[in-house]
């Protein structure tokens, strides 16, 4: 704590500017993230049933979230899921505890009857209802085709639930597979969160310093093309490398942080940061890459 202080003082700020649990101020979207939060609001608004959203972990996928959910026009009901890897009974007991369900039954068909009307209950009352799976990833076959099954429920020709599911590449995998690949074909709204480029770090960068109270350019341009190269463009490795540039530099007396520096300082995180040579989830390059045939298909890749 002490030497968290001193570099705040150092670098004359009034916060830490790369906490990650920051501040609403401390949040910024570029266009590209604004973009995302504006098609995932439309496709819960207009009731699109399955949307889906990707990024490496530490994208940003978590913030958008947060975001999104007080934008949604109307009365919104939601419920976000977290645990994973159970059993489709305990993904059922998950959203009696996030809907308030009765919690007397007895059958998985039981379970289906009471959410079905549940659901219809809400639209009557003009709610929209929505569950977020967080690490869809690692949600087991039964759950995710549960999902999938839950996108049918419709009254009036409109969808009941609308299901938000946000995970890393391996759930695009995943969701594509031929055991899965119906739910893939019924996510109507598909958004990646991509890694930022030089540009965006940069004003990443400036905007968390500026939120902290500064209103200098304490890491140089090429500072700043060094820690988008060294993090992937991730937000979370962008934190954790300035946050550690700022504590040494603090104590080697800098007022800015150059390459040379930031380059020096980025060794203590070696083990930390991602591998060097390794690019991060691309979107373009998943949809290139050579497809899975079916089991008995012998045809010419």
């Amino acid at each position: 704590m002490k030497e968290d202080r001193r570099y705040i003082t150092h670098f004359n700020l009034v916060a830490k500017p790369f906490e990650e649990s920051c501040g609403p101020r401390f949040v910024w979207l570029g266009d590209k993230q604004l973009e995302n939060l504006a098609h995932l609001k439309v496709g819960i608004e207009e009731g699109k049933g399955i949307l889906l959203l990707v990024g490496e972990n530490g994208s940003g996928k978590s913030v958008l979230l947060e975001r999104l959910l007080p934008l949604i026009a109307g009365d919104l009901e939601s419920a976000v899921v977290r645990e994973t890897g159970g059993p489709v009974e305990r993904f059922f007991d998950l959203l009696i505890d996030a809907f308030g369900l009765d919690r007397n039954i007895a059958t998985k068909g039981e379970f289906l009857s009471q959410f079905r009307e549940f659901l219809k209950a809400e639209q009557a009352a003009g709610k929209k209802l929505l569950l977020v799976l967080e690490n869809a990833e690692l949600q087991a076959d039964e759950v995710l085709e549960q999902v999938r099954l839950f996108s049918n429920m419709e009254e009036g020709g409109e969808k009941l639930i609308n299901i938000l599911l946000v995970g890393n590449g391996r759930l695009l995998d995943r969701i594509d597979s031929f055991e899965l690949r119906a739910l893939f074909q019924r996510c109507a709204v598909r958004r990646w969160a991509e890694p930022f480029g030089v540009e965006e770090t940069g004003a990443y960068i400036r905007h968390r310093l500026m939120a902290a109270g500064s209103f200098l350019e304490i890491f140089t341009p090429k500072a700043v093309g060094l820690v988008t190269k060294l993090s992937g463009g991730l937000p979370r490795q962008i934190n954790r490398i300035c946050e550690h540039a700022l504590q040494r530099g603090s104590r080697a007396g800098l007022q800015f942080i150059d390459a040379r520096a930031l380059k020096a300082y980025a060794r203590d995180l070696e083990g930390d940061l991602p591998p060097k040579g390794k690019a991060a989830f691309s979107f373009k390059k998943w949809l290139h890459r050579p497809k899975e045939r079916p089991p008995g298909d012998l045809s010419a890749r």
